[in-house]
């Protein structure tokens, strides 16, 4: 089984959906995934996975994903993980829903 890694526990990660943005994936949709965070694990169906570029993402998205509340902070934290990430980078929006333990 897959395992997509979170270097935090983000609070989307306790809903029951939520979205990742990553620069690569070789997840499909409906594979079924271990999420880990430093604190947790859990198992996610994968729902969708859309390539676009990082500025056709909506803000509410952006923020919400990376728990910001600007497109600029967003992507400040993206950036943290992939160091020369602009607006027009290339990015696969992906689409998880947790399935068990979800509040």
């Amino acid at each position: 089984m897959k395992t997509v890694k979170f270097e935090k526990l983000y609070p989307k990660l306790q809903g029951r959906w939520f979205t990742t943005i990553r620069k690569t994936t070789d997840l499909t949709e409906g594979m079924i995934v271990t999420c880990q965070t430093p604190m947790t694990r859990f198992k996610s169906r994968v729902t969708f996975t859309h390539e676009t570029t990082l500025d056709r993402v909506p803000t509410s998205t952006l923020t919400y994903d990376t728990d910001t509340t600007t497109r600029l902070e967003a992507l400040k934290e993206l950036q943290q993980y992939y160091p020369y990430l602009t607006t027009q980078s290339s990015i696969i929006l992906i689409g998880l829903e947790r399935l068990e333990g979800y509040q």
